[in-house]
């Protein structure tokens, strides 16, 4: 799992697809269920990564359902984030709200959920934008931005730095 993650942040989606595909395999094959969840959303954002949304929708069916099955709230919450940012590429955006709100409703204040918060922060700044209003989606890619720099998370914080660019831009009055 953590090879096929650094696969990905490389950009080399083939290789990583391969590994994490392996690592639910052998998760599985195993009995662990936590693992092969941890896997499956792994692979579900490679999917999201090459474009093949059909195939991080389904990952991340999956992930859900291993994760209600151990009962692990956190890893609910993650493969809802992972199915939202799916159901939003497909024009979904209805079925992404949704998501986001079971997100918001089970997430909690703790140290253990800034994670979860941000990436909802973040999706829901994505769903603004999608509905045209990028004053409120600067806001959700503010607070996405502040808690990923909170964690230390680099990789997360470019992100949502780049998306909270994107929203200012479409803000501004245009310059001749």
């Amino acid at each position: 799992d953590s090879l096929g993650q650094l696969h990905m942040l490389r950009g080399e989606f083939t290789e990583a697809q391969a590994l994490l595909e392996r690592a639910v395999s052998l998760a599985t094959e195993h009995g662990n269920k936590w693992y092969a969840r941890q896997a499956l959303c792994t692979l579900g954002r490679c999917h999201l990564g090459m474009n093949a949304v059909a195939e991080a929708v389904k990952c991340g069916n999956e992930a859900l359902a291993l994760a209600e099955s151990i009962g692990d709230r956190q890893a609910q919450c993650e493969s809802c984030l992972l199915l939202a940012e799916s159901y939003l590429r497909t024009d979904q955006v209805d079925t992404c709200i949704e998501l986001l709100k079971r997100v918001s409703e089970e997430a909690t204040e703790s140290a253990a959920d800034v994670g979860i918060i941000g990436e909802a922060e973040r999706l829901n700044g994505l769903v603004a934008l999608n509905q045209d209003d990028a004053t409120l989606a600067a806001q959700h890619f503010g607070r996405s931005l502040s808690l990923f720099e909170m964690l230390g998370d680099r990789y997360r914080s470019a992100i949502a730095s780049e998306v909270l660019g994107a929203a200012y831009g479409r803000t501004s009055p245009k310059r001749p």
